[in-house]
């Protein structure tokens, strides 16, 4: 199934509504730093426990601080999930500089992301109901950045099993820099901070009514080197998931506009984009994948321009479709949509990239149009001597074609437009 096609099938199931993040009236997160659980009767439910948890993450670990983990540091996101009827549980973080979101039933507990601090042995993140919520079995989400869980108190009366009662839904794997880690989406203690289970693409995949999973590095590009490679990180974490994902997104481009001016990082840029695409169609030559285009917060500069340029042109030879929003946030409303530093989005900028993301995708699913953009002509440098009458000139002209071949007959038939021009083709590059 592509990605339309998936689309238009939550739309017909119900399944997509068009609005941002929901806020629990019932329930509250907060960080206790303290030694030990304030659960009155408690019982502990052993992190590693599959009755009780089910995980989606990379590399899952236990380490010997008595911890469950993904592989750390990440970039990439991990999801704890677990029904319980508790009206109050914890769970333990250990020796992390993490960042978490709990959501209920769909619904987040923690405006503020729960920011571990550094150095920090113990942690309990504590969510409760208020005053005349009922008991009843719900759905609880825990998401975290370099996590860490230490396991789950609750009092004894309480049940806590990992088996989901809801709708299994279609699942995004996003790659991306500091936008799709969450820079900016969420507030701790009030400063400009990260919450990677609020950002644009959690916005985005649940307004469509899918799950998903971001691995976001900041700073990075598909010019990146080292660990930071594009296909590296697609070998050594999406294809490590233990999830096969519904669909792959690649979000990155915006952190190589300001190295792009020159051919060599030009042709590293759609080399490394070939590398990651060939990753993922080896490994899932099923799943289709996305490509979210470039951030505009500073409008759209040569630099910027000429990325989208080149990520939409790889994009239309490789039958990939652009979610299409560099327009969306740019100089003209950052003020509005962005953070202090005008380049990451705050809360509401994240929210409205989301929904950008979301409408795009269901109106092409609706209107039966493709996102895939139009393959554009390629620039050929064709070099020729001209033959006027007795004068002969060597020219050099750059001719907008789709192919080598185009590009000779767009030069060539000028000849046959002037009896007296004659052109002989000496290369086309």
């Amino acid at each position: 199934m592509n990605y339309l096609d998936l689309v238009k099938k939550q739309y017909d199931s119900g399944k997509v509504n068009l609005s941002g993040v929901k806020v629990s009236a019932d329930f509250t997160t907060t960080a206790l730093i303290q030694a030990a659980t304030t659960i009155a009767n408690p019982v502990t439910h052993t992190r590693k426990d599959e009755t009780k948890f089910k995980f989606t993450t990379y590399g899952l670990a236990d380490v010997s601080g008595g911890s469950y983990t993904g592989q750390s540091p990440n970039g990439v996101q991990m999801k704890i999930e677990f029904m319980t009827d508790a009206l109050a549980f914890e769970f333990k973080t250990i020796g992390s500089i993490g960042t978490y979101s709990v959501f209920v039933d769909g619904e987040l507990t923690n405006i503020d992301a729960i920011s571990t601090p550094n150095g920090q042995a113990v942690t309990y993140v504590r969510t409760e109901a208020s005053a005349g919520v009922i008991k009843r079995m719900r759905h609880v989400e825990i998401y975290g950045v370099n996590t860490s869980f230490g396991g789950l108190f609750t009092d004894a009366a309480d049940t806590v099993t990992s088996e989901i009662t809801i709708d299994p839904k279609p699942f995004i794997y996003q790659m991306g820099d500091s936008y799709t880690y969450g820079t900016g989406a969420g507030y701790v203690t009030q400063a400009y901070g990260s919450s990677p289970a609020i950002n644009d693409f959690y916005v985005f995949r649940n307004a469509l009514g899918m799950d998903g999973i971001a691995e976001g590095i900041g700073g990075s590009g598909w010019n990146s080197t080292g660990g930071q490679v594009p296909a590296s990180r697609l070998q050594n974490r999406l294809l490590k998931m233990n999830r096969k994902p519904d669909v792959v997104s690649f979000a990155l481009a915006y952190n190589d506009a300001a190295a792009i001016n020159t051919g060599t990082n030009a042709s590293k840029l759609v080399a490394s984009m070939g590398d990651a695409l060939k990753v993922v169609r080896d490994a899932m030559p099923d799943v289709p994948v996305i490509h979210v285009s470039c951030a505009t917060p500073k409008g759209i500069t040569p630099q910027i321009q000429r990325v989208i340029d080149l990520t939409h042109d790889f994009c239309a030879r490789n039958n990939i479709p652009v979610i299409g929003i560099s327009n969306y946030v740019t100089s003209a409303n950052s003020a509005s949509y962005t953070g202090t530093d005008n380049v990451h989005p705050n809360p509401l900028g994240h929210e409205f990239r989301g929904l950008a993301m979301a409408r795009e995708s269901l109106m092409a699913a609706l209107e039966g149009r493709s996102l895939v953009p139009e393959i554009k002509p390629k620039g050929f440098t064709v070099i020729y001597i001209e033959r006027l009458r007795f004068a002969v000139d060597v020219k050099r002209e750059v001719v907008q074609a789709k192919t080598a071949d185009e590009a000779y007959w767009m030069v060539k038939s000028r000849e046959y437009s002037n009896p007296d021009l004659r052109i002989e083709i000496i290369s086309v590059a």
